[in-house]
């Protein structure tokens, strides 16, 4: 809608906006853009993202699938190396923190039961164990420390 005084309102996803004057199509939505550009951007990908889950929206296609899931398991197999670098180092806390990371794109990449099976996940379930043993050591000698 237009108001006299010149400057254009526009509402867009429930948001007034003023004094817009240009637009882009995102997704299937014609949305006009100003200043909170990538708040509408995050907000029609979210509603994109929405739409394929419930089964209304474009699926990707097999060779999206394939370079995703590519995508993650090399994220996965850099992030493991940092994780067996962390361990050569004696970094508990590191290791535990890059193993959370490194099996999240391992199941991105393959789904949970897939990536369980994998030796990429016992690589990575071992370096979990041994961080959790090394804390519990440091602990233990902290607490003959102090006593």
């Amino acid at each position: 809608m237009r108001r006299a005084g010149g400057g254009a309102v526009v509402l867009t996803c429930g948001v007034v906006n003023y004094k817009l004057n240009h637009s882009r199509y995102i997704g299937s939505r014609r949305v006009r853009l100003s200043a909170n550009e990538k708040k509408l951007i995050a907000r029609a990908a979210k509603r994109s993202k929405a739409k394929r889950k419930s089964g209304k929206g474009k699926a990707l296609s097999l060779e999206e699938k394939a370079a995703q899931q590519s995508r993650f398991f090399k994220d996965a197999q850099r992030i493991a190396a940092q994780v067996a670098e962390a361990r050569a180092g004696g970094d508990a806390d590191r290791v535990l923190e890059l193993y959370g990371q490194a099996k999240g794109k391992l199941f991105l990449a393959f789904g949970k039961k897939v990536a369980q099976g994998m030796q990429m996940y016992a690589v990575l379930e071992g370096h979990r164990a041994w961080a959790w043993e090394r804390k519990e050591e440091i602990r233990l000698r902290e607490e003959a420390g102090r006593r």
